[in-house]
Formats: C-alpha cells, sequence, structure tokens
C-alpha cells in the first residue's frame, strides 16, 4: 500500500484546486487512479477529473466508485474502446463527459446503451474523433437533459440511423461535421418539431446530397434566421460560441455542387418523380362515340403538378376534355392522382397520350395508346378479341393436355406393344404345335401304307 500511494502522488496532485478538480493529464495511466493520496473527504468533494491523453483502454464498474459527486469526467485521446454498463452508476450527478479521440466503435458494442441511465442530469457529451461507425436507434434516449452533443470527425463515415437522436428534447448544440455524411433525415430525431431549443446545427465538412431529404434542414435554417434577434438565440451563441460559419456546401447532385445548403431556394431541393402507374405502356381500344379515362398516379417531393401531352404537345381543356387532380399531402412529398377524361371521342381523337411529371433532375411519364373505331369494327374487334381469348384459353388447355396426356399416351402404347408380342408369340407357338402334329399324322398315314403294300406283295 505505501509504494501504491508513492507511485500514485508522482502522477496526480496530492490536493485538487479551488475548482475541486483533478488534472491527471499526460501522465501515462492505463486504469483511472483510485487517488489514495488524497484524503477520503477530500475525494468524496471532488467535482471534475481530466485524465486526457493517457493510455486507458476500458472504463470498468468500479472505476469511479471514490467520487460521488463527480460533475466533469475528461478522459479525451486515451485508448478507450470499451465503457462498461455499470460503469457511470457510482456518479450519477456527472453533468460533463468528453470522449473526444478514443478506439470506441458502437456497431461493436464499445459503449453499452444502458449506461447512459445513470447519467440523467448529463448535459453535455463529446464522441468525436472516434470510429463510431453509426449511431444505433435510441441510443441516447435516456439523456433528456442532454444540451450539448459533439459527433464531429467520426472515421471513416457516420450513419444516423432512424431515431438515433430520440429523446434529446432539451438538445440546443448538434456538431455533426466531417463525418462522411451525405444524408441527414429528420427521422433520427423523434419528433422535430418538439424540439424547440435546438438552436445550432454543424454540417459543415460533409459531401452532401443535395435533395428532398435535407427538406427539413433548411426550412428549420430558415426559421432560425427569423429567430435570429431573439434574446434566447443571441445567449444560445455565447454559451458556445464559434467563428465558423454554418458554410455546409453540395457534393451532389452535378447542378448544385459547390452550392450553399442554406443558401439554396427550397424548391431547388428536388428529388426524383416517381409513377406508381403499370404498366407505363398501355393500348385502348373504343368504339365512336364512347368514354375514356386515363388516369396517373405520381409522388413528388417537392410537389410539380403533372400535365398531359397529346402527340407531343401540351393538352388544352376543352369541351370534350375533363383533367382532375386529387393531391394527398404526405409528412414528406405529395402523392398525386392526375385523370383525363374524354367524352364522345371520335376518330380523330386516336393518338399517344401521355401523363408526365418532370424536375431538374427527371422526369417519369406513362403513354396510353388509343385507338377509335366503327361500330362494325368495333363489334369485329370485340369478336376476334373474344376468339383470341378462346384460343389463348384452349392453347394452355392443350399444353396441359399435351403436358399431362402424352406421358400416358406413351403408356398405353407400350402396353398395347406387349400384349401384341405376347399375342404373337403365343400364335406362333400354336402354329408349330399344328405343324408338328400335321407331320405326325402323316408319317403315320405313311407308314400304315406301305404296310399294306408289303402284305399285297406276300
Amino acid at each position: 500500500m505505501p509504494l501504491l500511494s508513492v507511485t500514485i502522488s508522482q502522477v496526480c496532485p496530492s490536493a485538487p484546486g479551488a475548482t475541486r478538480t483533478i488534472e491527471c493529464s499526460e501522465r501515462g495511466l492505463t486504469n483511472v487512479p483510485e487517488l489514495y493520496n488524497i484524503p477520503y473527504e477530500v475525494r468524496r468533494e471532488l467535482i471534475g477529473l481530466d485524465l486526457s491523453r493517457n493510455q486507458i483502454e476500458v472504463l470498468h464498474e468500479d472505476a469511479l466508485n471514490a467520487l460521488p459527486k463527480l460533475r466533469r469526467l475528461c478522459l479525451d485521446y486515451n485508448r478507450l474502446w470499451k465503457i462498461t454498463e455499470h460503469t457511470f452508476r457510482p456518479v450519477p450527478q456527472l453533468e460533463e463527459l468528453a470522449l473526444r479521440g478514443n478506439q470506441l466503435q458502437l456497431y461493436l458494442g464499445s459503449v453499452a446503451t444502458r449506461c447512459w441511465i445513470y447519467t440523467p442530469k448529463l448535459r453535455m457529451l463529446d464522441l468525436s474523433e472516434n470510429p463510431l461507425g453509426f449511431i444505433p436507434s435510441q441510443f441516447f434516449i435516456p439523456l433528456r437533459n442532454l444540451q450539448v452533443l459533439k459527433l464531429e470527425g467520426s472515421r471513416p463515415q457516420l450513419t444516423v440511423e432512424v431515431r438515433a437522436l430520440a429523446g434529446l428534447v432539451r438538445l440546443v448544440y448538434l456538431d455533426l461535421r466531417r463525418n462522411n455524411m451525405t444524408q441527414f433525415s429528420v427521422h433520427s430525431f423523434d419528433n422535430f418539431e418538439s424540439m424547440t431549443k435546438l438552436h445550432q446545427i454543424r454540417l459543415d465538412g460533409n459531401p452532401w446530397h443535395c435533395d428532398c431529404t435535407l427538406a427539413w434542414l433548411h426550412a428549420w435554417h430558415t426559421k432560425m434566421e427569423q429567430r435570429q434577434n431573439s434574446r434566447e438565440l443571441n445567449r444560445t451563441r455565447d454559451m458556445w460560441p464559434s467563428q465558423e460559419e454554418l458554410t455546409p456546401t453540395c457534393a451532389s447532385p452535378a447542378h448544385l455542387r459547390g452550392h450553399l445548403i442554406f443558401g439554396l431556394q427550397a424548391s431547388e431541393l428536388q428529388c426524383v418523380p416517381k409513377l406508381f402507374t403499370r404498366p407505363l405502356t398501355q393500348s385502348v381500344h373504343v368504339r365512336q362515340g364512347a368514354n375514356v379515362t386515363f388516369t396517373c398516379d405520381f409522388y413528388t417531393n417537392p410537389r410539380i403538378e403533372p400535365r398531359w401531352i397529346y402527340n407531343g404537345r401540351p393538352l388544352s381543356p376543352e369541351p370534350v376534355t375533363e383533367q382532375q387532380t386529387t393531391v394527398v399531402n404526405l409528412s414528406e412529398g405529395t402523392r398525386i392522382k392526375f385523370r383525363l377524361e374524354l367524352y364522345d371521342v371520335q376518330t380523330t381523337d386516336a393518338g399517344v397520350y401521355q401523363c408526365r411529371s418532370e424536375n431538374r433532375l427527371s422526369k417519369v411519364e406513362a403513354n396510353f395508346t388509343l385507338t377509335v373505331h366503327d361500330e362494325w369494327v368495333q363489334k369485329y374487334r370485340i369478336s376476334a378479341d373474344r376468339w383470341t381469348h378462346v384460343l389463348h384459353r384452349d392453347v394452355w388447355a392443350v399444353i396441359v393436355i399435351l403436358v399431362g396426356g402424352v406421358p400416358s399416351l406413351v403408356v398405353i402404347l407400350l402396353l398395347v406393344l406387349c400384349y401384341y408380342r405376347r399375342w404373337a408369340c403365343k400364335r406362333t407357338r400354336v402354329s408349330r404345335k399344328q405343324m408338328k402334329r400335321t407331320r405326325a399324322v402323316r408319317i403315320i398315314r405313311a407308314s400304315h401304307a406301305l404296310d399294306r403294300d408289303q402284305n399285297c406283295d406276300k
């Protein structure tokens, strides 16, 4: 024990400063020191411990047992790869935790999710410069008092899963810089609209793909600009001052590369429209004087009004046509059912009708080829279609018969062949027996005749 005391006294200060904080950075430590050289009463009153730039690899369950009033713990730039589930149980007053520059990998379970239930008062968490890989769903959900979350510089890339940031209802500052992120979904939060305290999101240094999935972020920034003169926002900036401006830029698509995300118009954050109508090419045959309806089902974000094209030209409303649009506003984007009705069609209305939705990225369309027949032609076509249907059905019947009947026919032929061979063999044997009998009779008769002739000679 004396040797241990001497060793620790050489490593860490024997008495805390006025801030009740122990500075043990750059001391070559491989474990959290037990601070035996500090009186028990003083040790229990410590509120800060700096263990940065050491060689600590694991935070065990009993590592912080001697520090019940600890509020600030700094473990920046160690070799941490594991934090056990009950590590923070002895320090329920913990408010600030710095873990920057370690080897924590969340996809390998380096940090037990349940460890946060013992830190209900945590206000600041720094996990920057760790190879986190991804933030799993509901990972921070016990941290309802967290105000500052720093996730900067995760290597090689950081993925934020759905509801990964759920539960952070008091979050004020979020740092996601230099994470090689291309997308950031609003679904990463539980309910982003309710996060009224969030005033700053750092997104610099990421190759963002600027499409409709970032529209929520653009809207949030616009809202923050409108509140820039508010007392609450200025107070937030004073708490976490930064010399860098919020300048995230687009890396794709090509026409937006290099543009500032928050310098774009909301309408420029577009996604490729989708068309649910199938098949994309349809042929419609009707008789002259009938009514025809074409329907297309689109999804667009942001909303884009579709249009009808007739033989390559935009279709203008006429007395014989009617265009109806049914719009369903979704949480992200718009579902549009676009319908065209033609009344009393004539042969002059025949042609190709296209429903089309397009933006800067792409266009989608469905084609309807309309053929208008005279009444007798239509009757002939209906009859032909009926026979075609019957033929089609009968062809399948023939195929079924062939597939199922050919083997049966082969078996029957084999049975007939076997029966014929047996019958032929039997007939051959009977004929041979009859021939033998006839020959024997002839021999006997010849023998009798010879005997009579001999008797006569005598």
